[in-house]
């Protein structure tokens, strides 16, 4: 520094990043202390590069300091500065700052995207805020231009479906069909899974051909397969005779999209 070229900003922030990577958070605010001192005004970049090495150091605490040294060097945080915010506070178990933080994004009028959602799920999940989870997905996909994707439901629905929360997890389903997300193969078969032991049949063989509509060969899933077999020899055995299997994996074989329910009409099948 004495004899060479003097650093700029660019130059601290590449050390800074280096020290991020490696979670040293210490090393990494030393740096801005250095660029302090030298007259030179950290950018986004800077302060985004500290909250990240926030996060990787497993520890959130001066989260909130370096947000608002942002503020008083007239930074005002972006989208991936609250998302590095968040992630912070999801890796140090910190559920309820997390949530803060997405609150202070709306506060301030950056709309959160689906990558903010899923982070502060991720968190409410690590504390086993479940319910939290499911009450949050519900308000956020009510707005038809919710900025959520299919991660976002199966990330509640999984979670749901490991407390045995089946009729919660259907209709979160009903509101990605509404919302025209696809949900994975895997978040089926929990599913299926979980209706068979509840003996919602109605809805079992409902869901095949909702899976057969979007593409899905459930033949090829032992899983599916064994728990359709099943549902056959349940049928054949007398009970819930009204089931009609063979019809039934006959339109599976050959319906067209008239005929297949929606996930609604799985819903309703609940209560027949």
């Amino acid at each position: 520094e004495e004899y060479g070229p003097q650093p700029n900003i660019y130059t601290y922030n590449i050390i800074i990043k280096a020290f991020a990577v490696l979670g040293k958070l210490e090393e990494a605010m030393e740096v801005l202390n250095n660029i302090k001192r030298r007259g030179l005004s950290p950018d986004q970049f800077t302060f985004t590069t500290l909250l990240i090495a926030t996060g990787r150091c497993g520890s959130s605490d001066k989260v909130e300091s370096i947000m608002q040294m942002m503020k008083n060097f007239g930074v005002i945080p972006d989208s991936i500065a609250y998302g590095a915010a968040i992630d912070a506070h999801r890796r140090s178990g910190n559920s309820a700052k997390a949530l803060e933080c997405l609150h202070d994004m709306m506060k301030f009028k950056i709309e959160p995207m689906a990558s903010h959602y899923n982070l502060v799920l991720r968190a409410l999940r690590a504390d086993g805020r479940v319910d939290k989870m499911y009450r949050m997905v519900l308000a956020i996909s009510s707005k038809e231009d919710a900025k959520i994707n299919s991660n976002t439901f199966e990330l509640v629905i999984e979670s749901l479906l490991l407390d045995g929360n089946w009729k919660q997890s259907l209709v979160l389903l009903q509101n990605m069909e509404r919302l025209k997300l696809k949900p994975s193969l895997e978040v089926y078969v929990k599913l299926v899974e979980q209706l068979e032991k509840a003996r919602q049949y109605k809805a079992v063989l409902a869901l095949y051909r909702i899976m057969s509509r979007d593409g899905y060969d459930f033949y090829e899933n032992s899983v599916l397969n064994d728990i359709f077999k099943r549902l056959v020899n349940v049928a054949a055995q007398g009970v819930k005779a009204d089931l009609a299997v063979t019809k039934l994996s006959n339109d599976i074989a050959s319906s067209n999209s008239s005929s297949i329910p929606l996930v609604t009409d799985v819903v309703a099948s609940l209560y027949l």
